[in-house]
């Protein structure tokens, strides 16, 4: 299949698509911190949150639209302190049906424009350290793991640790 994907910072007016993904996502995938149900779904306050995260200077959420749809997201959040606030925090998510289309590299080079034009110096995230699409995803960005954070979340009955990475632009 060949995608059209177009790749924009997100709006107050994605508020009710945004958040329809990020439920989907949270149902299909268990690499995300929300298990299913667990986030709240009221649009209102959805809203609100977005409002309040695209009104930051250093932050931005990043979408992937295949014509009106929402297939993927990367939500960059930067610091809140005038010691941090060069330091942004990623999470991506992409729906599992259009994973391996180039998709997260659209992504995060589109994020990095953006980092660049707003003065940021560090991109950093976590991922489960068996989550291997993902861990070769960011290496081939650049990403380089700083360390590994143990048992960092519950899955079940199992404990899953993450590798912390980061890249300096």
């Amino acid at each position: 299949m060949n995608d059209n994907i177009l790749i924009r910072e997100a709006t107050t007016d994605d508020a009710e698509e945004l958040l329809k993904l990020n439920i989907k996502l949270d149902n299909e995938s268990e690499f995300r911190a929300f298990k299913p149900g667990e986030r709240d779904s009221n649009l209102k306050n959805y809203t609100k949150y977005l409002r309040a995260y695209l009104h930051s200077d250093n932050s931005t959420i990043i979408i992937a639209q295949n014509g009106v749809e929402i297939v993927g997201l990367l939500e960059a959040k930067g610091g809140d302190y005038t010691r941090n606030n060069h330091s942004v925090h990623i999470v991506i998510a992409i729906l599992k049906e259009y994973y391996k289309r180039g998709i997260g590299t659209k992504l995060f080079s589109f994020l990095e424009e953006w980092a660049q034009k707003k003065s940021m110096h560090r991109l950093e995230l976590s991922v489960f350290t068996y989550n291997q699409n993902a861990v070769a995803l960011y290496k081939k960005m650049g990403f380089i793991v700083e360390g590994i954070k143990l048992h960092s979340f519950r899955i079940g009955d199992r404990y899953v640790d993450e590798y912390m990475m980061s890249k300096l632009l």
